[in-house]
């Protein structure tokens, strides 16, 4: 029935499947126990001033990285849908089996990343996250122009791994607001302040972002023997203002965190090289 994208049957049961879910999470919701209250000190509590709170150095770099995000990376996925059915011509039914396994790959990803963004701490996996976007983007960029093949297998795979690595960012997100803001007295405006911003800026920018498109999308700039499409116009310019989202990223920083470079050094050359020798050994001592 998903891959009947001539009727509406495959998003009527998606959105069941979904509310059935939400229903579900209730009777996980209850079972969860209240937390013990502290003694509230004697006489009224001070309440913190909003404008206060973007006095707070830690968390307004903090909260500008998270706002970034959310303008230039986050907002435009939308876009990156309409491009995959527009132009590599996959139906509506088969993204929505896609964006279940994207779903997936997300909650192993929390499975998968939880200790070790504890043990290692939330920063550099942001970076490493980054790096994803840089690459991601520009994949997009490579495909719009037709730069690279192979449209009907890069494209899914793209969209499933945009799942796991924003779990990754929104785990590592949340784990660095909860350390910057958790231990101030008020902690709830912290929380409540950042998400008023980052949904705010959810709502407006694919606004603007789908303006842009609209505008853009009849154009076709050639240069030399490449030409460019609107979306690779599109592409290319979020590409390039994932600059504002590193700078922005270079401003947040994490007490006793290890460095994005001895993570990727960890993940790309200890870890294999560890597994090998263990194989390795494994071989000989059965020889």
């Amino acid at each position: 029935m998903l891959f009947n994208h001539r009727g509406l049957n495959a998003f009527a049961v998606v959105f069941a499947l979904s509310f059935a879910g939400g229903a579900l999470s209730l009777y996980f919701l209850k079972r969860i126990p209240e937390p013990v209250q502290r003694a509230l000190p004697d006489g009224p509590t001070a309440r913190t001033r909003w404008r206060d709170l973007l006095r707070d150095g830690a968390f307004v770099r903090l909260l500008i990285f998270s706002a970034t995000v959310q303008l230039f990376v986050l907002s435009t996925a939308a876009f990156v849908t309409v491009f995959v059915r527009e132009e590599v011509e996959i139906n509506d039914g088969t993204i929505l089996w896609i964006t279940a396994i994207a779903a997936l790959a997300g909650i192993g990803a929390l499975r998968l990343m939880r200790s070790r963004i504890d043990r290692l701490g939330s920063r550099p996996f942001l970076g490493l996250v980054f790096l994803w976007w840089a690459g991601y983007y520009l994949a997009w960029f490579t495909l719009a122009a037709n730069l690279t093949g192979g449209r009907m297998m890069l494209a899914p795979l793209l969209l499933i791994a945009a799942g796991f690595f924003g779990s990754i960012y929104e785990l590592s997100l949340t784990r660095l607001l909860m350390n910057t803001a958790g231990d101030r007295p008020a902690m709830t405006q912290y929380f409540a302040l950042q998400s008023v911003i980052v949904s705010l800026l959810a709502g407006l920018s694919p606004i603007v972002w789908g303006w842009l498109l609209d505008t853009i999308h009849a154009t076709s700039i050639s240069v030399g023997r490449l030409t460019l499409n609107g979306y690779a116009l599109f592409f290319g310019f979020q590409w390039l203002m994932l600059s504002v989202v590193f700078l922005a990223l270079m401003q947040v920083k994490e007490g006793n965190a290890t460095r994005t470079s001895t993570l990727l050094y960890h993940v790309l050359v200890a870890a294999p090289g560890h597994r090998l020798a263990a194989i390795t050994h494994r071989g000989h001592f059965h020889q």
